[in-house]
Formats: structure tokens, sequence, C-alpha cells
């Protein structure tokens, strides 16, 4: 504040010399809201001056017309000082209300007009010096005051300037290193945005690497594709023929193993009908025999003998490894008895040496219905499924086996099979049954050790 006494005290001297400049200039203070409020205050400091001087008429009047003042500029400015502009009105409002001549609340509606400093009556042609001394001496306190009034009201321009140079310097402050934090912050945006897109640029680059090396791939295994289909068409061909052959020169194979076996079904009748002539050529040349022992020798009808010879035929077949004339023979016997369950069984067998497990399906399903006791036919129903990969199925054809006959140690090292190498595997079944199939005689097989350790 020493700082300011100079420039207040030029500006008080100022205010002095020029005491009429103020009215004539009053109209022009309303454009300015900083001016306007150093007006409005002149007229609150006139009015304190008075009130210490004991004047109330004047006092009450300048308070009245700084109030006027101070609630035109709250209207026509109010975005100026609203605090402090509030306190001024309140500070006169109050000043009024003491002096309790004038009521609190005034016409907002026109400004009140401005009051003039009281003037000294005009002097007569001829006063005493006294009356002189006088009158200078009271122009030079109005002028004192008024004087006192600039000097306070720029003192109160000067520190609200300075709070507000104070607070305009914190805000830019805090603008300043917010400005400097956004920059930082935006710069570390940018600088990460920059890494995002490279990386992102090399990605693109690398997939459109890996696409084109895709697309090349794709290609190739395209035409090495259309290659495969071609020889797997070729190959389809030459297996169907192969297939069509071997069908043929089975089935030729067939017919001669069943001429075979019939040629040595003939000799065995023959055979024994030698026997069964010499016997009787015997008989005549000796006593006669009691009636119990002829009809003990004679023979059967031939028609009772078809079917033991016939199976005995396919069973020597199946024993020689002769699986397809084995088939064979057992076909041609069922066309004459299809409902003899032995040939029928035979039949599935055969087809089972044959590899041929959808036909041995079709064969051994029905028998296994009719024959629900039969443990033999369910495992070989079993291996049936088995070899046409229906696992389920196998599994419950075996388990109805060895439910039927626990010894059964084929079903049994089946079904371990099934259980260790088969979707759902069970391993602890696996080692349950291929215990007990080797427990009934069956060899170890290194292949389900390995599974099962």
């Amino acid at each position: 504040m020493q700082k300011n006494i100079p420039f207040l005290c030029l500006l008080a001297l100022s205010l002095a010399v020029l005491p009429a400049a103020r009215a004539s200039a009053a109209p022009d203070f309303r454009s300015d809201p900083a001016a306007f409020q150093t007006e409005a205050y002149i007229r609150v400091m006139q009015a304190d001056q008075a009130l210490d001087e004991g004047d109330e008429a004047t006092a009450r009047a300048y308070y009245a017309e700084g109030l006027d003042l101070f609630r035109e500029l709250a209207k026509a400015y109010p975005g100026w000082e609203p605090r402090i502009i509030a306190y001024r009105i309140a500070y006169c409002e109050d000043k009024l209300e003491a002096l309790a001549d004038a009521p609190r609340v005034y016409a907002e509606a026109e400004p009140a007009p401005a009051i003039a400093a009281p003037t000294a009556p005009a002097r007569p042609a001829a006063v005493p010096a006294d009356d002189d001394a006088a009158s200078a001496l009271s122009r030079a306190k109005a002028d004192r005051a008024e004087a006192l009034a600039r000097v306070h009201a720029a003192e109160q321009a000067v520190s609200e300037m300075q709070t507000r140079n104070g607070e305009a310097a914190e805000t830019l402050k805090a603008l300043e290193s917010r400005l400097a934090k956004e920059r930082a912050e935006a710069r570390a945006a940018l600088e990460a945005k920059d890494a995002e897109i490279a990386r992102c640029t090399a990605e693109k680059v690398a997939a459109g690497q890996a696409k084109e090396a895709a697309e090349a791939e794709t290609g190739k295994l395209s035409r090495r594709c259309e290659s495969l289909e071609r020889t797997l068409d070729e190959t389809a061909g030459e297996l169907e023929a192969a297939r069509e052959e071997i069908a043929r020169l089975s089935k030729a194979l067939g017919e001669a193993e069943l001429a075979e076996a019939k040629a040595r079904e003939e000799i065995a009748l023959l055979s024994q009908d030698l026997s069964e002539a010499e016997a009787r050529l015997a008989a005549a040349e000796t006593p006669a025999e009691t009636p119990q022992a002829a009809a003990a020798e004679t023979p059967l009808p031939p028609a009772a003998g078809i079917v033991p010879a016939a199976k005995t035929t396919v069973e020597v077949l199946l024993a020689q490894g002769k699986n397809s004339a084995a088939l064979a023979a057992a076909r041609a016997a069922l066309n004459e008895m299809p409902s003899d369950r032995s040939l029928r069984e035979l039949e599935g067998f055969a087809l089972l040496r044959l590899k041929r497990y959808t036909e041995a399906m079709g064969v051994l399903v029905p028998l296994a219905e009719e024959n629900r006791d039969d443990a033999a036919i369910h495992s070989a129903l079993g291996a049936a499924f088995m070899g046409a990969r229906y696992t389920d199925e196998a599994r419950d054809a075996y388990e109805v086996a060895v439910k039927i006959d626990p010894k059964r140690r084929d079903a049994h090292f089946n079904l371990a099979q099934l259980y260790a190498f088969s979707e759902p595997k069970n391993l602890r079944k696996a080692r349950k049954h291929y215990e007990k199939a080797k427990e009934l005689g069956l060899p170890p097989s290194p292949r389900l050790d390995a599974a099962l350790d």
C-alpha cells in the first residue's frame, strides 16, 4: 500500500483542483461500471463526512443519492462486483434507517437526481474579514472531504484491482498448470495413439502376409484335393471292379468247395450204404437174430441225416479255414431247412470269418432275440457289432454273454478292449475283464498291458 501513496496524493490533488469538473462530467460515468461505482462511492464518503460533522440532513441526502446510484449500477451491470455492490447498498440502507428520517425502500424505476454538494450562500458586496475566512474554511473542508472521498475510492479501487489481479494470477496459474497437465496428457495420449497405429499397421501387414500365405496354401491344397479326388475316383472304380472279381471268385470257390463237400458227403453215404450192405450180407449168412437187434440195425431214413451231415461239413470247412466254402455249404443246407438254428448260427460264424460284419449282424440279431440265454450267440453278435464299429452295441452284447456264461473268456477279452480303447473309456472295467480273461486261460496282451499300466 505504501507504494501507492504518491499516486494517491496526486489523485487527491487532482480531485481537489477540479471539484467543478465532476458535476459537469456526471452524465458520462454511467457508460463505465468502474467510474459508475466510484461516483456512487464518493456520495457515500461525502455522506460519512457530513455525518461526522453533525450535518445529518446533508448526510441523509448523500446516502440516498449513493443508494440510488448503487442500485442503478446493480441493475445496469448485474455482473459487476455483485458482492461489493450489495454490501454498499446494505450500508446505505442501514445508515438511512439509523437516521430514521427517510423510508428504507426507494423506487428503482428512475434514478434519483444528482444532489450537488451544498454551496455557500452568495457573499454580499461587502463582508467582514471573518466571514471570508469562514467561507474559505468551509470551502476548504468541503474540498478536503471530496478529495478524501476520491482518495478513499481510489484506494478501494486499487485494493479491489489488486485483489482481482491476485485472483486472476491464481486463476492464470491454475489454468497454466491445468494446461501443462492437459498438454502432457494429450502428448502421452498422442504417443500412445501413434504406438497403437504403428502396432495395428504392423499387425495389418503381418495379417496381409499371413492371408497371402494362407491363400497360396489353400490353392495348393485345393489342387492336391482335386488330384486326390481324381485318384480316389479311379481307385474306387478299380476297387469296385476288384470287389466284383473277388465276389465272382468267392462264388466260384464256394461252389467248388460245396461240390467237393457234396462229393465227400456222397462218398460218406456210399461208404455207409456199403457197410450196411456188408452187415446185411453177414447177417444173412448167420443164424436169425432177435427182432430187437434187427430193429437196432435198421438204418434211418436219408432225410433224418441231412442236418447233421451238413452241419458237420460246415464245421469241417470252418476248421480248415475254408470260410467261403463253409458259408456256401451252410446256405445250401438252409435252402432245404431255413429254420434250423445250428445252420443259421454256422452261417453267422462264417460271415464273421469273412469279415462281412453287417451281413453277420443281420443273421445273428434275430438268433439272439430268439435265444436270449445262449452266450455263444450273444458273443458272436458282439463280435459282429465290434467289427462294424458299433461299440456301444458291442459292449451290450458282450455284457449279456458274460452275464449268461461268466466263463466266456473271448467275451471278457473283447470287453476289456472296448473299455480300454473306445469312448467312453472305463479303465476300471477294462482291467476287471482283462484279468478275468487271463484267469480263464487267455494269454496276456502287450497292447492291453501298456494301456492299463
